[in-house]
């Protein structure tokens, strides 16, 4: 499986880390791995895979459906077991001297039971696949030897598959599915700190909507960072993202992901 992969990259990252003292770097002539660097001239790439164990809560209603809106909640420490397939979830940066593109993709499944606010229906069951994706165009407005500050903007479209089944309640069963899609402008802001010899910390945030997609979108993200290597860094921290979004016929889509977050980043 994808994630099974993915995990076995970071814990061979991770493992790298463990096995690297000071000492052993003296011996063989080498310096701890710099937590920070400054830009260099010529294409620098790197890749991104994460594991994010984000909690679900969403509120939807596609349109067309004529069904109640549907609530759902999924606590982090429950996500795998509401799995409904293989996620995927990476990013990807390039950059050339101060201007960089930056992308990420996230495909999650998901099956779910859910209430109804009325004794019209029983609850019911659904099954969602949710995609969503960030571009982003950047420029390094600081860069010193220890920090740098990346700003820019981009945009975030959304997919968003539901197959909803009503249990019997007064009114018979019903099934519906549907599909909402939409995509966001945004604008965005990613900061790097060293903190001391292979530790950083590193904070990005984004917001967009404004109602030419949704109604508002918003998202953070902090980590602290290892350099384990000049080419690897492990991360680990908390992530949300959150989407508000009203289309024409009914349809709406209120969702909050919130949970930890390990990475592992890797240049080439």
């Amino acid at each position: 499986m994808l994630t099974l992969r993915i995990g076995f990259v970071l814990a061979t990252c991770f493992l790298m880390g463990l096995g690297y003292t000071p000492s052993s770097a003296q011996a063989q002539g080498t310096a701890p791995a710099p937590s920070t660097t400054q830009t260099v001239d010529g294409w620098q790439f790197y890749v991104t895979p994460y594991l994010w164990v984000a909690g679900v809560n969403l509120s939807i209603n596609p349109a067309r459906s004529h069904l109640p809106t549907a609530d759902v909640s999924v606590d982090f420490s429950q996500l795998i077991s509401h799995l409904d397939g293989v996620p995927f979830m990476g990013a990807a940066e390039a950059w050339n001297g101060r201007f960089g593109m930056m992308f990420d993709l996230i495909s999650m499944p998901l099956g779910s039971g859910f209430s109804t606010p009325h004794s019209l229906f029983n609850g019911g069951d659904m099954s969602l696949r949710m995609t969503t994706g960030t571009a982003l165009g950047m420029f390094r407005a600081i860069d010193a030897p220890n920090q740098y500050l990346d700003i820019g903007g981009g945009v975030r479209p959304w997919g968003l598959s539901t197959d909803v089944a009503l249990k019997a309640g007064i009114e018979p069963r019903r099934q519906a599915s549907g599909w909402l899609s939409w995509a966001d402008p945004l604008i965005a802001a990613r900061y790097h700190v060293g903190l001391g010899g292979p530790f950083s910390l590193t904070v990005y945030g984004d917001l967009g909507g404004f109602s030419v997609g949704s109604k508002f979108t918003w998202q953070v993200l902090g980590t602290v960072d290892y350099a384990v290597t000049e080419w690897c860094m492990l991360s680990v921290g908390y992530r949300s993202l959150n989407v508000d979004y009203r289309g024409s016929q009914g349809a709406l889509a209120d969702l909050a992901m919130n949970g930890p977050f390990l990475a592992g980043r890797f240049r080439f």
